[in-house]
């Protein structure tokens, strides 16, 4: 179940979020724009060594994104964004 959070976690993989930027146009900051998109799903992820992890698909700089995310210290961590995939595009569009 999702958590209630209280903001955006800035303890992020840094170069993650650099090479994210250099090969998809977007960074982990920017990605934060997708959780302000009104039309925005988000569905389970996975638990990857026992921490639960979400999807978020939205919105941001004119294009759908999938934002992958957990949530620690009751922030959003975000640990990847990319553009979303034909079966989340469909969900979006619902």
């Amino acid at each position: 179940m999702l958590k209630l959070v209280s903001g955006f976690d800035d303890d992020f993989d840094r170069n993650k979020s650099q090479w994210t930027k250099k090969i998809r146009g977007i960074d982990f900051v920017e990605a934060r724009m997708v959780f302000n998109d009104p039309n925005e799903t988000i569905g389970p992820g996975t638990i990857n060594n026992g921490e639960e992890r979400w999807l978020c698909v939205g919105m941001a700089n004119g294009k759908l994104w999938t934002v992958g995310y957990t949530i620690r210290r009751g922030l959003i961590r975000i640990f990847m964004i990319r553009p979303s995939h034909d079966d989340e595009r469909e969900a979006y569009n619902g």
